[in-house]
Parts: structure tokens; sequence; C-alpha cells
């Protein structure tokens, strides 16, 4: 069976201001696919999440900012983050019943838009283009993610721990893939199975 070839682009900027190439002006930023969002790392990308949609770059990208900015996802002490580790300083309002924190979240929000801001400007956006249908998408999503949590140090403990992610079902067959330029993702195998 030939693999399916996957080519990351990037890296993108999640601001305008960190003079990179800003994603929501890039025209890449119309397609669909994975996305991966990472951080340098001793010459290569330490990679901090790995996404799917359907649904424009943009998108979803403009709505996981949006998530950033009120409090829902997790921020972590920029310090640390940079330096490819994770030092949660806020746990985030993902959860449901999580909305009692929104006041905590205001108080602190001079304190808390620093690191942000800092976590923001150091991360890198990486889009892997595919026009696939959703269940390959996601298929392949899980099976990076799990290639990386199998990694050694760094890559093994940079994602978040309960991220859920889809695999493959016994009665599913298997996808083979590579990316080709998947030596400057740290950890990351250039062939993967879902």
């Amino acid at each position: 069976m030939e693999p399916m070839r996957l080519i990351s682009r990037g890296p993108f900027s999640w601001l305008k201001e960190d003079g990179g190439r800003y994603l929501f002006e890039s025209p890449e930023a119309r397609e669909h696919g994975i996305y991966l969002w990472t951080v340098p790392h001793v010459g290569h990308e330490l990679v901090y999440y790995v996404g799917e949609t359907g649904r424009s770059f943009a998108d979803r990208t403009r709505e996981h900012l949006f998530c950033y900015l009120g409090g829902r996802y997790r921020i972590h002490k920029a310090k640390s983050f940079i330096a490819g580790q994770r030092a949660q300083i806020w746990p985030g309002m993902w959860k449901s019943g999580d909305e009692y924190r929104a006041n905590e979240f205001l108080q602190r929000r001079s304190e808390l838009g620093t690191h942000l801001h800092q976590m923001l400007s150091s991360m890198r956006i990486w889009l892997i283009p595919m026009g696939t249908h959703q269940r390959t998408r996601c298929l392949i999503e899980g099976a990076i993610s799990q290639a990386l949590r199998q990694a050694s140090e760094p890559a093994c403990s940079f994602q978040e721990d309960d991220i859920r992610y889809q695999y493959r079902g016994n009665d599913e067959p298997t996808a083979v893939f590579t990316i080709g330029n998947a030596r400057r993702f740290i950890g990351l195998p250039e062939r993967m199975s879902t």
C-alpha cells in the first residue's frame, strides 16, 4: 500500500506583531486539514497541540484564539512554556461547571494576559492541508498525537494529557502516511499509520 504523502507548511504566527507569516493573511489559511502548534526547541519544533479541521484553518484558529482570550484554555508560565515545559498557571474554563472561575480570570487578567501574550508569541502554527474526509483526518490527528506521546522526552510530555483523540477501530482499514518534513518536529517519525 502506497502511503499518503503529507507536507507541513509554516511556520505561521498567531499574532501579526510577531513579524512571522501571519496565519490570517496567508492563502494557506483557507485550506483545511491537520495543524500543529509548536515552540522552537534546540533547532527543531516541539509540538504542544495536534488538531484537525474540515473548515478553514483560519476559522478554526480564530475559535482557538477566542478561547484563549476568554479564559477557556490553559495558560502556562511563559518562561517555562518557551523552554518546552508546561507549568500551568491557569487551568482554563473548558469543562462544564468551570464558569465560576470567570471572576478569578478577570481579576488575574493582567498577570495571565502577560503570560498568554508571550505563549502565543512563542507558539508557531504548522498546517498540513489534506482533502480527505473527516474520519481519516481524525485518525491521522490521533496517530500523530499518539506517536508524540510514545516518543522520548521532551516530545512525550509537552502535550496536554487530557485531550481526546480518535483511533482506528478494529473494523477499519489501516491508513499509512508520511510527513515529508517530519524530522523538523521532535519525536515525530516520518512514517506512521492509523
